[in-house]
């Protein structure tokens, strides 16, 4: 069965996370790791817990997630033993400083227990620089999936 990454987005206006979501799945694919793009707001729970790898990114209005990604993990926090020790990448997009949604999303998946491969990409604009990051982020993702045992 093939690996496959599953990267989680929320995008407001002009799509700058969106964008970052792509670049992630580009380093992932470029690995030969299957990725899944999908809004926040049309995927499950239980595709997140079938994936073997998930990247997951937000806006960062007013200094904190967007309410979309937060309310996702409310709502699945009872079942969130069930992604424990997944790998995972998170990327956040700012106007401003991204450094209050860095920390909010790193605690967040934190709580979750997934293990992070990458440190978390944060951008005030998104850049040639930036995408480049999200790439090497999505293949970091892609190689830690490739490790996984297959059941």
């Amino acid at each position: 069965m093939a690996k496959t990454t599953l990267i989680i987005y929320h995008t407001i206006r002009a799509g700058n996370t969106k964008r970052m979501a792509e670049a992630i799945a580009e380093g992932a694919s470029a690995e030969g790791v299957e990725a899944i793009v999908k809004s926040v707001k049309d995927v499950t729970w239980d595709e997140v817990v079938a994936a073997d790898g998930i990247a997951l990114g937000t806006p960062q209005p007013f200094s904190m997630l967007s309410g979309p990604m937060k309310t996702f993990f409310e709502d699945n926090w009872a079942d969130h033993e069930r992604i424990t020790g997944k790998p995972a990448v998170c990327f956040i997009k700012s106007s401003r400083d991204p450094s209050a949604g860095i920390a909010a999303i790193d605690k967040i998946v934190g709580y979750y227990g997934v293990k992070k491969v990458a440190d978390t990409v944060g951008a005030t604009e998104v850049t040639d620089a930036v995408i480049g990051a999200c790439r090497a982020a999505g293949k970091a993702l892609a190689l830690e999936v490739k490790q996984l045992q297959t059941v």
